[in-house]
């Protein structure tokens, strides 16, 4: 018997909350999403996973592309306004843990080292680990 598991965690915010921050950027995003005839989720797989073929065969490359670039504004953005770094997390039904499935938001930059771990950062690696069963 064989047994996988695919370790991930990360620190989830809210989809109002991006909206509470940045509502012109992140509604134009949508906008621009909804025009292109994107759902948010697929935008969130291809984003994720680069699932290339997750889109319509109506999207164009060039949308594709600006796309990208309108993302990239919300992420500026919401740096700008926040301090946090923002990052889309597609999760599917098989996924098991306290998320919820489809798109999550993600910011990174939350934690600051203690003064203690400032004399040592260059010495101290955050790591991950899966146990096997």
């Amino acid at each position: 018997m064989s047994y996988r598991a695919y370790p991930g965690c990360g620190d989830f915010v809210e989809r109002d909350f991006v909206t509470e921050h940045i509502p012109v950027t992140f509604g134009s995003f949508l906008g621009f999403l909804d025009s292109c005839g994107v759902s948010l989720d697929d935008f969130a797989q291809y984003n994720f996973d680069g699932y290339e073929d997750i889109f319509d065969e109506s999207v164009t490359d060039e949308q594709i592309t600006q796309l990208k670039k309108e993302w990239d504004k919300v992420q500026k953005a919401f740096k700008s306004k926040t301090g946090l770094e923002l990052s889309l997390c597609y999760l599917s039904e098989e996924c098991e843990g306290d998320t919820e499935t489809g798109t999550n938001f993600i910011v990174d930059g939350v934690y600051e080292l203690t003064e203690a771990g400032k004399c040592f950062k260059g010495k101290i690696q955050h790591k991950g680990w899966v146990v096997f069963g």
